[in-house]
């Protein structure tokens, strides 16, 4: 499984266990969730600090606003080719 990490920008809000614990839950369901599908997943930190996942397949092509709020991408579990 491949990981995509994004430098953590020092000017934000200091960053809590709080935090921490909803980035990991973030990708947790990221990993179910592309262990499964065709499509990566892509962990978003949004304004207030909050983590969403979306999936690749559902918002092609990805907006140029949403590839800055990227903090870690899980590649898609099945593949086509053999």
């Amino acid at each position: 499984m491949a990981y995509h990490f994004q430098a953590w920008d020092f000017e934000s809000p200091a960053y809590t266990i709080e935090d921490h614990e909803a980035y990991i839950a973030a990708v947790t369901q990221a990993q179910v969730r592309a262990a499964h599908s065709y499509f990566h997943q892509h962990v978003l930190r949004e304004d207030d600090g909050s983590y969403i996942v979306i999936d690749e397949g559902s918002y092609e092509p990805m907006i140029d606003w949403e590839d800055e709020r990227i903090v870690c991408t899980i590649l898609g579990g099945i593949s086509d080719e053999f």
